[in-house]
């Protein structure tokens, strides 16, 4: 069960170590081993296991799966196909579940790309379970990009008071369409999208046709953000000055 910890003293066990620093972490995540042994000073780094988080939760999650779960659960072992084609579906649906809102917490739309052996491209469109789980994966590409466009299209998508608020936003809009646009020119994406069209896949043309509108949105967020970005300068520095200040400032920059 998660505690948090961030406003509180490390407890002092005294003569046992090693001992707990408070001031790195955020939460400690403590798990009982046994329900049956009861718990001592003697015996409590023998019965409890525990575990400090120093970063955002999602984060220090997506990092050990990434690092040390991930490839051992997806990894050759002697279960029953139908088991490991169920389990191995559900691992890529959670990733893509937790890569997506983790991402999500700084405002950046990202593709999961699942760990697929597409080596021989011909075979893998011949795989009707493979096949599935690639378009699983696609659909749910198409609707991130189809949730982005239309939050960018909205006209409640921004608040916009000044000319540096409208600089920001270009900027942060360039940063989320950038990380996206490297996504999507992915070497294993290609593979992804390349097994699907020789499968003659539904699903495909739809994403890429999603794809090209965030090329274009890119490219003019790019635009937009190196001819505003001149402005930067001045209008951090009305900003700051005073209303008889501003002629001049204005008349330096002309």
């Amino acid at each position: 069960m998660p505690l948090d910890v961030s406003d509180a003293k490390a407890p002092e066990f005294h003569g046992v170590s090693p001992p707990i620093k408070s001031d790195n972490y955020n939460v400690a995540c403590f798990i009982k081993r046994s329900e049956r042994e009861e718990i001592t000073m003697a015996n409590l780094w023998q019965c409890v296991q525990f575990r400090m988080i120093y970063k955002e939760p999602l984060d220090d999650l997506l990092d050990k799966m990434n690092q040390d779960y991930l490839k051992t659960l997806l990894s050759d072992n002697d279960w029953p196909d139908a088991v490991k084609k169920e389990f191995v579906t559900n691992v890529h649906k959670f990733m893509a579940f937790l890569n997506e809102h983790t991402h999500a917490q700084r405002g950046q739309t990202y593709l999961y790309i699942p760990q697929e052996d597409l080596s021989d491209p011909e075979a893998n469109a011949k795989d009707r379970d493979l096949v599935q789980r690639l378009e699983s994966i696609v659909i749910g590409w198409t609707r991130q990009i189809k949730e982005l466009v239309s939050s960018q299209d909205s006209p409640g998508s921004k608040t916009i008071d000044t000319p540096l608020d409208e600089i920001n936003y270009w900027r942060r809009r360039t940063t989320n369409l950038q990380v996206l646009t490297d996504r999507l020119m992915h070497p294993d994406l290609n593979k992804i999208t390349n097994v699907l069209r020789k499968n003659n896949s539904s699903y495909l043309q739809q994403f890429l046709e999603e794809s090209q509108k965030i090329v274009k949105s890119y490219d003019e967020a790019k635009d937009n953000l190196k001819f505003l970005g001149l402005l930067s300068e001045p209008c951090r520095k009305i900003a700051q000055a005073s209303p008889r200040q501003i002629p001049e400032i204005g008349r330096a920059h002309v």
